[in-house]
């Protein structure tokens, strides 16, 4: 079986990667025809899994020659096609070259797992979002990341059937606390002021703006200590920094640059609290409006409470199991009092931790919630 992914699963989207291990453990013959730099080639490379590398490719490139390496890679996928019995497409990138082999092999089975749902009304000026509008049907068997999405994907794109679900989640052999770091040293402070602490880890962006989480954390009645760990750009981080200095008091936050993602695992268990902000209103999307990402399901496995935006999905996984809050609109105001909500009583707190603890290990679990999923997956496989 050949597999096209649409971007760099070792960066980004790291379920990928633990489908891909659980497809080898269950003895399906794949091998990856992976775009990427040739920077990342060697990690690639070390893994376990049968690779093939296409690396005349960089996204610092000027348009026109990164046009010429798009189109380059877009003929070798499609001499690959020609000849696979099966491919499983990851998003909607090669949607295209799937389509037009489908023109000459109408016995080629195609899978697609979706990451994101993009269509050209949420995105207009999006290529992928076009891709898939016009490709959505192609695929045999769909699997998406979130139950929610799953039922709009099918709605929207008229699937025949309900997409399967592989949630963003990470197996329990993912999060193995460790003895010998702590997260005052990756925060690199003496101390939290004994204060409960409440961890962001995560991007800033158009669709998730830094400067609500820290308006929520001033709106707050509970004193807490904020640390964030952020992914963004050294100017919008300096940003995040100034507001952060104006809004909040001295001595009850810090704001660090992305750490490294394991070293994160091994210390957030540390914390208190872990915020998913995804609004809605800032980004009217149906990708935004169901949204349950990775760092929800980090949280929970490292005995964080959640607090959440308004979203459904983040509801039904959070408050469904009494791990934490969700605000009730979009408004800053309403993230803060779902704060307050988790915080304002310890044995609340300590409560809810326990919860999202037990949840993650009796529900969420890579293994428990995903493998069912690939066992059908696997049987699919072998049946084409």
């Amino acid at each position: 079986m050949l597999i096209l992914p649409s971007y760099d699963f070792f960066s980004t989207y790291s379920g990928t990667g633990y489908l891909l291990d659980r497809l080898e453990e269950q003895g399906v013959d794949f091998y990856v025809l992976m775009r990427t730099e040739k920077r990342n080639v060697a990690e690639y490379a070390s893994s376990k899994h049968k690779m093939k590398f296409f690396s005349w490719w960089k996204p610092q490139w000027p348009f026109l020659l990164r046009r010429c390496s798009n189109l380059a890679f877009s003929i070798y996928a499609f001499c690959h096609l020609l000849f696979a019995k099966k491919v499983l497409v990851l998003d909607s990138m090669y949607l295209s070259e799937v389509a037009l082999v489908r023109r000459f092999r109408k016995n080629l089975q195609v899978i697609q797992f979706c990451q994101e749902l993009q269509i050209v009304s949420d995105y207009p000026n999006n290529r992928f979002a076009k891709i898939y509008s016009r490709h959505a049907r192609q695929a045999d068997l769909v699997l998406d990341v979130d139950p929610f999405r799953a039922e709009k994907r099918k709605e929207i794109c008229n699937l025949e059937k309900l997409p399967l679900v592989l949630r963003n989640t990470i197996p329990l052999s993912a999060v193995v606390p460790s003895a010998e770091k702590s997260l005052l040293e990756l925060a690199r402070v003496e101390s939290f002021a004994g204060l409960p602490v409440v961890l962001y880890a995560g991007g800033i962006g158009a669709e998730k703006p830094f400067s609500r989480l820290v308006y929520a954390i001033a709106a707050m009645n509970t004193p807490v200590y904020f640390l964030a760990f952020c992914a963004t750009t050294p100017s919008l981080f300096e940003e995040a920094q100034q507001y952060a200095a104006e809004k909040l008091k001295p001595g009850t936050f810090i704001i660090r640059p992305r750490v490294a993602r394991d070293d994160i695992l091994a210390v957030q268990s540390q914390a208190d609290v872990g915020i998913v902000d995804y609004p809605y209103s800032l980004e009217q999307t149906w990708n935004q409006k169901f949204c349950a990402p990775t760092k929800l399901y980090e949280y929970m496995a490292a005995g964080l409470a959640v607090v959440g935006s308004d979203n459904d999905s983040l509801r039904a996984v959070v408050e469904d199991n009494h791990a934490g809050s969700c605000a009730r609109s979009d408004r800053v105001e309403s993230l803060a009092i779902a704060l307050d909500e988790v915080t304002s009583s310890r044995d609340t707190l300590v409560a809810m931790k326990a919860n999202a603890a037990k949840a993650f290990r009796d529900q969420y679990a890579y293994e428990l919630c995903c493998y069912p999923v690939i066992d059908q997956l696997v049987a699919f496989i072998n049946e084409a």
